[in-house]
Formats: structure tokens, C-alpha cells, sequence
């Protein structure tokens, strides 16, 4: 291990943590278990909330297979799957804070707090489809697959140069004044 680059050392890290989140999901959590209802019932919930805020009734409805849509005025706009849950992204953006240097205290405050980033990422990935649905119908898809999925993680590459550059002791570029 002596003679590997530092930067194949922090991926060989970051995707043994990811390895080890997905046994932990898949035989543990379990897909479309409890956690993934439990995270996609949130998601939808809480843009229904912020949907609400808007003109129209949108309520959320979950059908006995634990299926989450928004509905508005009694009409299903959207499902929310559970490979729509977010569930993926939070082990990517914590593995990579995890295995960089950096002190623990920011780290779990790195975590915490790029966590709701990303949560609200999501909450307005999913509005945007509700109106894609609405106004823009045939665009659906491709947004869905393409558009906001590199939003999502132009979202999670953001917070972790953020990351690097105030807290970890490596940096992507050096301020001129610092040096």
C-alpha cells in the first residue's frame, strides 16, 4: 500500500465504503423495505407540502404496495419509486467526506449538513417533474433520466469541493493571498 498514489488510496476507500452501504442496504435494509418506504413516503409527502403552497390540491397518495404518487385534484401527476428516494446519493456524498482528511467534529457537521442539501435537491427534483408533467409532458422522461439526475450530482460534486476547500487538509486550487 506503500507505493500507491494518495488519490487511488482515497477511491479505493470511498468505494469500499460504498460496497459496504450497499451490502448493509441489501441484506440488511432491504430494497423497497421499511427505510425505503419510509424515505420515499417523506419525499413525496414533503413535496406535496411545497406543492401545496401553489393554487391547486395536490395530495399524496400510497397504494397498498406502498407506491407513492402525487395527485392533484384527484389525479395521479407522478409516482415516486423507491429508486427515486434519494437513498443512492447520501453514501456517495459521505464516503468522500468520510475517507478525506479533516477533523471528525466538521466532518459529521459536513455530513449533516450536506445531507439536507441533498435532500432538498431531491424535494425539488421531484416539484420539477410535477410541472415538467403539467406544462411540458413529452419532456418528462428525458428530465427524469438525463437532466435532473446531473443536477443532483453537480449538487453533490459542489458540496464536495466545498468540502475540500474549507475543511479537508487537501484543496483543489490554493487562494494566492493564503500562500
Amino acid at each position: 500500500m506503500k507505493n500507491i498514489h494518495p488519490v487511488i488510496k482515497l477511491f479505493i476507500a470511498i468505494i469500499l465504503l460504498y460496497v459496504g452501504w450497499q451490502v448493509l442496504y441489501q441484506f440488511v435494509l432491504t430494497p423497497g423495505g421499511p427505510f425505503d418506504f419510509w424515505l420515499t413516503k417523506l419525499v413525496t409527502k414533503h413535496s406535496v407540502w411545497i406543492l401545496n403552497l401553489t393554487d391547486h390540491d395536490y395530495t399524496l397518495y400510497v397504494n397498498p404496495y406502498g407506491k407513492c404518487s402525487i395527485l392533484r385534484d384527484h389525479v395521479r401527476i407522478i409516482s415516486v419509486n423507491h429508486a427515486c428516494n434519494g437513498q443512492v446519493l447520501y453514501p456517495v456524498f459521505m464516503s468522500f467526506v468520510i475517507v478525506t482528511r479533516g477533523p471528525w467534529l466538521n466532518k459529521v457537521a459536513m455530513i449533516l449538513l450536506g445531507s439536507i442539501i441533498i435532500y432538498l435537491t431531491n424535494l425539488l427534483r421531484v416539484i420539477s417533474l410535477v410541472f415538467v408533467r403539467l406544462h411540458y409532458p413529452k419532456y418528462l422522461d428525458f428530465n427524469h433520466k438525463y437532466t435532473f439526475v446531473l443536477v443532483v450530482y453537480v449538487v453533490i460534486f459542489t458540496l464536495w469541493v466545498y468540502w475540500i476547500n474549507k475543511f479537508s487538509k487537501y484543496q483543489f486550487y490554493r487562494n494566492a493571498n493564503t500562500q
